[in-house]
């Protein structure tokens, strides 16, 4: 059963101009470096939230200027981990983006890809592992999303979301972005799927001739509809960088020392 980590980073990071780097490089917290303390990117953290659940492979979507990513993560053998890079050339959305990694699947093998924003802090730090234990303890889902309680309704995929049974919910409805505030304080962050939900995801790209981007709250949603049982466990907290209010909010709750841990 494979195993690995999807994490698109090709966005140009327009609201954060005129950063002279990636936004994926932004320093956020600390990390042990040789025998002193250094500066960590915010994405490290994502990444290191994925070993932490036993990924050992990744797929970093870039742009073709966002070379620095690159440079600073190399092949991922600091890491203990392989990083392959695919490049999105034009912006034409998550689905699309993610859909690039569906050659690249290994044949007639079953497994579980993991996904996260580059740009993003979430906790527990561990709840991939958890996310992905519920998957092996609860062979019938298809997909689980990591849920967070968020102030930001107007920026995320809102979330609503059934009882408990076990250790995850049923997913009801999701509202990207909605205009005014929803009756649930829950957005959805991270996410787990299987190998089923990456041909559908890709199916769906290749469908989509409108205008408008195809949001990937909306494909959940869509294989929901068609059957597949997506479903949602609670995190503790979700935070952003992509606008100047979002990296001033980071830095305030990163205000000291922090060393990541494995």
């Amino acid at each position: 059963m494979f195993h690995f980590g999807i994490i698109p980073a090709a966005g140009k990071g327009t609201r954060l101009r005129p950063l002279p780097f990636s936004k994926e490089l932004f320093p956020i917290g600390y990390q042990q470096y040789e025998d002193r303390i250094a500066p960590a990117p915010v994405s490290q953290h994502l990444i290191l939230a994925m070993k932490a659940a036993g990924i050992r492979k990744l797929y970093l979507i870039i742009h073709p200027d966002k070379t620095d990513i690159l440079k600073y993560y190399t092949d991922g053998a600091a890491y203990g981990m392989e990083i392959c890079y695919l490049l999105q050339n034009e912006q034409k959305g998550m689905v699309q983006a993610l859909s690039q990694v569906t050659p690249w699947l290994p044949a007639g093998e079953d497994g579980l890809i993991s996904f996260g924003m580059p740009d993003t802090l979430f906790r527990p730090h561990r709840l991939f592992a958890a996310l992905h234990d519920e998957m092996r303890t609860n062979s019938s889902i298809d997909v689980l999303l990591g849920i967070f309680p968020t102030n930001s309704w107007h920026k995320l995929g809102m979330t609503f979301y059934g009882d408990q049974e076990a250790g995850s919910m049923e997913v009801l409805d999701i509202q990207d972005k909605p205009a005014e505030k929803p009756a649930t304080d829950y957005a959805w962050g991270v996410a787990v799927w299987k190998k089923t939900f990456q041909l559908f995801l890709t199916e769906q790209a290749k469908r989509h001739t409108g205008s408008h981007e195809l949001v990937l709250g909306n494909v959940f949603l869509s294989a929901k509809a068609q059957g597949m049982n997506v479903r949602c466990m609670k995190g503790d907290a979700y935070l952003d960088i992509g606008t100047i209010e979002d990296l001033q909010n980071v830095i305030r709750e990163m205000n000291q020392i922090i060393k990541i841990k494995e």
